[in-house]
């Protein structure tokens, strides 16, 4: 059980599959240069948190765990899903799949973050919660009402640094966007107006287009089976 703010640095952590089963785990990715965080990503009940052997295996890169809020992590030796891989084919192919859409979501996270601006940045973020949220605001688009409820947020700290923005840019956007009623408080919620939310996810188009081909990109000519072998 981690408790928020604790940061996980034993080794044997990094040799192991971790599975998220309550709270939400940090990762980030370390410039080595400077030796500071220049990508943020999440892990939520219930879910993988992607594992330094797998990704070190992609890019080389160093990431840094932590818990964002009380957590509560689970890990096991690779060895014991590559058994399970071996009875049942679809947990190999489940988790390998996994990885290498973790991996390209990075990649576009990144990709987003260099050339978007920092407004256009955190309306994909606050896109990409309400979607995360189980709302179905793309589907939706015949019966939008004018506003959209946002789901519970992080802080601005975290949000800033989730999409690389500077806290003073990010506080500057909120005000801009409260000055000309793009988002309202109004029943204890924060309410945002559906068409800035609706030029976020057009937006985002180039960038989603490129999933399937950066998937395509990463994704190794072995079996998902051996895949699993370099876990261990």
């Amino acid at each position: 059980m981690l408790q928020k703010g604790d940061e996980i640095v034993s080794s044997v952590f990094f040799s192991r599959l971790v599975f998220v089963r309550k709270g939400f785990l940090a990762q980030s990715l370390i410039n080595p240069k400077s030796n500071t965080p220049f990508m943020l990503t999440f892990s939520g009940p219930m879910s993988f948190g992607c594992t330094a052997g797998a990704s070190v295996q992609l890019d080389q890169l160093p990431r840094r765990y932590w818990a964002v809020t009380p957590c509560e992590i689970y890990t096991m030796i690779p060895e014991i899903l590559l058994r399970l891989a071996d009875v049942e084919k679809s947990w190999a192919a489940e988790i390998n799949s996994y990885t290498l859409r973790r991996a390209a979501c990075e990649r576009l996270g990144l990709m987003i973050c260099q050339m978007m601006g920092h407004e256009q940045r955190i309306g994909a973020f606050l896109l990409s919660a309400l979607i995360a949220s189980g709302n179905d605001f793309v589907r939706e688009s015949q019966k939008r009402p004018p506003y959209v409820a946002l789901p519970l947020l992080p802080s601005r700290k975290l949000i800033a640094s989730v999409t690389s923005s500077p806290i003073e840019a990010l506080n500057e956007i909120l005000r801009m966007w409260v000055r000309d009623a793009v988002l309202v408080h109004q029943d204890g919620k924060l309410w945002m107006k559906a068409r800035t939310l609706t030029e976020c996810w057009d937006q985002l188009q180039p960038f989603l287009q490129m999933h399937e081909q950066l998937e395509s990109a990463l994704r190794p000519a072995a079996s998902p089976a051996e895949e699993l072998k370099k876990f261990g």
